[in-house]
């Protein structure tokens, strides 16, 4: 595990939360310019997520995937399998239940029996679905198909041996992507159930093609340390303007430089809070909107600032006690009860 790639975690799932809290119960309300930026851009947590699960998969699985033996793809498919389907299901169940508990529970365009199908295959982020039940799934389903086209994605891999080439290519495909997003009119990089599978399999990618780089060895030399201080403020500055894509570029650079293991920075993402709440991010990302959702129903709307604060503390509050509740007495024994029965990977 690199630890400082796995508390970073932490911070790009409480982001994206941020991002819905400001959409959700802080809607009506002006907010100071800061706070509306932090929050408006939280939708960015997601490319940040593209980058991390990339180059931590490619870290694992880019040598043995490149061998293309059947077994070791079919364990590591179930590994990722159980990585992300239990948890999924699991909140799909919880928004079904209360759907069925309530008829007039939430907006009926939003859960339809008909949208099930797709969300229990884990297919409606590959741009033939459209926003239903757990909102933010879609980017675990896009993530999904990203899984499923590793083992091929592998073999061009391993096949590049030069740091040097392996960080163009990442440039690269980060720079094809940008310019995806621009031509289907989605600068901003806030493309979801139309385009933003082209987004995240192109962010998976480029975090894929830094890993490679950095196993080769390229610019090992360099100050990361000061590197990622220096993209943290980078990002800092372009959200100021705002320059979302300029944003996304940063946290490229951000990931390979934490992946030195090396700095304040990394010291402080691999303490033991942060990475316990990284390793439980997934739970946080996934329970966050069936919360907010059930607390939208019993929770009144705040009336003033003052109320407001204290409703957000009760939204967060909530998150983070299903959240960390459900990765311990679920999603973290499922997965280790599970993973095994494959055989190691």
């Amino acid at each position: 595990m690199i630890g400082s790639l796995t508390g970073i975690r932490a911070f790009a799932a409480l982001w994206v939360v941020a991002h819905h809290l400001r959409l959700g119960p802080a809607y009506s309300f002006v907010l100071p310019m800061w706070l509306e930026r932090l929050c408006g851009l939280g939708y960015l947590g997601v490319d940040l997520f593209g980058f991390l699960s990339g180059f931590v998969i490619s870290y694992h699985y880019a040598a043995r995937m490149a061998g293309a033996d059947r077994q070791a793809v079919g364990r590591y498919l179930w590994v990722r399998a159980v990585r992300i389907v239990p948890l999924h299901w699991l909140a799909l169940g919880l928004l079904v239940a209360a759907r069925l508990g309530a008829v007039d529970f939430f907006a009926p365009p939003l859960y339809r029996q008909s949208d099930l199908v797709q969300q229990l295959l884990l297919v409606h982020g590959w741009g033939i679905g459209r926003f239903a039940w757990n909102l933010p799934s879609w980017t675990v389903s896009s993530e999904w198909l990203c899984y499923l086209l590793f083992p091929l994605t592998a073999l061009a891999l391993v096949r590049v041996r030069s740091g040097a080439a392996c960080a163009a290519l990442a440039a690269a495909t980060l720079a094809a992507t940008a310019l995806a997003m621009v031509r289907v009119g989605h600068a901003d990089f806030n493309a979801a159930m139309d385009w933003g599978v082209v987004r995240v399999f192109g962010e998976f990618t480029t975090g894929c093609w830094l890993e490679r780089a950095w196993a080769a060895g390229f610019a090992r030399r360099a100050p990361w340390p000061l590197v990622a201080l220096a993209a943290v403020g980078a990002a800092v500055a372009f959200a100021v303007l705002p320059l979302a894509p300029a944003m996304v570029a940063c946290f490229a650079v951000l990931v390979y430089a934490l992946a030195d293991q090396r700095g304040i920075l990394s010291k402080l993402l691999s303490s033991r809070p942060l990475l316990f709440l990284g390793e439980a991010s997934y739970a946080i990302y996934m329970m966050h909107w069936p919360v907010m959702r059930v607390l939208g129903r019993f929770v009144a709307p705040a009336r003033t600032l003052a109320e407001l604060r204290t409703v957000i503390a009760l939204y967060l509050a909530a998150i983070l006690a299903a959240a960390l509740a459900v990765h311990l007495a679920f999603e973290d024994p499922v997965r280790r009860r599970l993973r095994g029965r494959f055989g190691p990977v």
